[in-house]
Parts: C-alpha cells; structure tokens; sequence
C-alpha cells in the first residue's frame, strides 16, 4: 500500500529502508499479516531522510517534512497527508528550524506525531521536532502502563509553557515488520509514535474533514490517566476506541495558566477554552479547575 516517496538522503524515487527502523514504524502504523497495524487499510508515502546508520542533515529532515505537506511535489496544488509520523530527534526548541517545519506542515493540514526521544528518565529532555508546538509529541509505556524508563520528559528549557510530551502509547516491547518479509521486537518512543498515527489516521477515516488540532485534541481527552506527572505522560496513554465514541472535545487538551506570584494577596490568569458537542442534541457542560 506505499503508494509514492522520495530519499532525500541519497537523492533518488527508492525509499528503500536500509536501516529497519522506518518497515519497523510502518508496521506498527499499517501492517495486515501476522501482524496486524493499528489502520490497516492506510495508504503510505515513504519520506526517506536518514541515511543506514541513522544519521543524517537537518535540512533533509525538513524537505521530507515539506513533502508531506505536498505529497505530489506541486506547490499549485493542495494534497498534504493526513498524518504524518516523525521517529527521530536532536537537541533544539520551539522556535528552531526544525520545530518551525512541523508547526508549518500541521498549519498545511497534516496532523504531525513526533516520539518525545529516548532520553530519559531525566527531565529537561525532549528532543526536537518533538518540541514543536503543533506537534502530538509521544511518550512510551510499557504493556502494565508504567512509563518507560527511556522516554524522554518535559518541560523544555526555557519554555515551560508549551507542555510536552502530550500523550503516551506503547513502546516496549513491540513486534513489528522488518525488511525480508519477517519480524523483530524494538523498544523506543519511535514505537509508540506509530501507535498515535495510525489512531490519528482512524480517527481521520471517521471525520475526513476535521482538522489536526482537532483530532490531537481528541486523542489527548480521551487517554487513560497513569498517575505521572504532566511532564512525563502528558494527557496519559492512548484509548483509541473511546477517541471513536466521544461525545464531546475540549480543545485545546492541555494548556498553562502560568505560575502565581505568591507574594500576592490574590492572581488570575484566563485561557479560551472551545468545546465541541460531537451529539446530535443539546448538551449542557460544567467546568471547573484546582491547584495547590
């Protein structure tokens, strides 16, 4: 079902894996076999940018990012992917080159799913893209629900307010497809990202014309609270069958309202919230919010 691609790295129409990794995401994404994906009827495009050892430029990165955001290469036509799912990251912020194509591409309408890095467990180290503020940046979790002790934690230096990671799915452990028609395990935030893809990609089959914040918000209300701090799961791990049958989003899913001086008698802070009633009937909603 790969119906088109490009290798940035080599410069060529072959985006053949040399390396494993990116057949190992796909499968996770959309394999039917032995395994089965999480959106077995996706169509894929393979964006090469990596070279077999897993190195490779930042600007090569960024015109595999561009690309799904024109799948046909055409400036004078609009065909951006759906979904978009990005397995790799190095040191940056929200405002870098790198995180500045991700928010792009999401604003041209490709909803982009970043694995956080496997950095952990220390905070403070969420790699880039996975810092862009449109990006649906992926922890991993274990199969008992436990936070991977790798995955990588927020918050982002001098960036407190943009909350990442913002969801969790499984990373280890998985079975998945490689090259030469057979099977491996790996483990890694690149695991669990593909998971959140190919969720995104159902989600998307549902509501073709919904937006990507909208399906990130979805996705993120409607996760499974772990106990770990923000910084760690972000909303909690992925439940995409109750995604499906949500009556109702709450966007956006996780904001701040900064911090309180506490040398003063009394603070306020405000934050637009939308909610979007998913029922075919009136719905009266109550909100309320604590902090210590």
């Amino acid at each position: 079902r790969v119906r088109g691609g490009y290798d940035f790295y080599n410069n060529d129409n072959d985006p053949r894996d040399d390396h494993n990794h990116g057949t190992h995401v796909a499968g996770i994404v959309a394999a039917s076999g032995a395994i089965t994906g999480v959106a077995p009827s996706a169509h894929l495009w393979a964006f090469k940018v990596l070279g077999a050892f897993g190195y490779g430029s930042s600007s090569d990165v960024m015109a595999g990012v561009e690309r799904a955001a024109d799948l046909d290469g055409d400036p004078l036509t609009v065909d951006p992917a759906d979904v978009a799912n990005m397995r790799l990251g190095g040191y940056g912020n929200p405002d870098d080159p790198m995180s500045q194509a991700v928010d792009a591409a999401v604003n041209a309408g490709v909803l982009m799913v970043v694995s956080a890095g496997n950095s952990g467990p220390n905070a403070g180290t969420i790699g880039s893209p996975g810092t862009a503020r449109n990006a649906l940046t992926v922890a991993a979790s274990d199969k008992q629900d436990h936070i991977a002790y790798f995955s990588s934690r927020g918050p982002i230096s001098g960036f407190e307010s943009v909350i990442k990671p913002e969801i969790t799915a499984p990373g280890v452990a998985i079975t998945s497809t490689v090259p030469t028609a057979s099977y491996d395990s790996y483990s890694g935030t690149s695991m669990a990202a593909p998971h959140v893809t190919g969720a995104a990609a159902l989600i998307k089959q549902l509501h073709p014309d919904w937006s990507p914040l909208r399906i990130k918000s979805l996705l993120m209300n409607t996760t499974k609270d772990l106990g770990e701090p923000i910084f760690t799961q972000g909303s909690g791990r992925l439940q995409v069958d109750k995604a499906a049958a949500a009556q109702m989003i709450v966007q956006p899913a996780l904001f701040d309202l900064g911090s309180a001086d506490l040398d003063d008698p009394a603070w306020q802070s405000s934050q637009p919230i939308t909610v979007v009633n998913l029922l075919d009937s009136t719905a009266t909603y109550s909100l309320s919010i604590s902090a210590t």
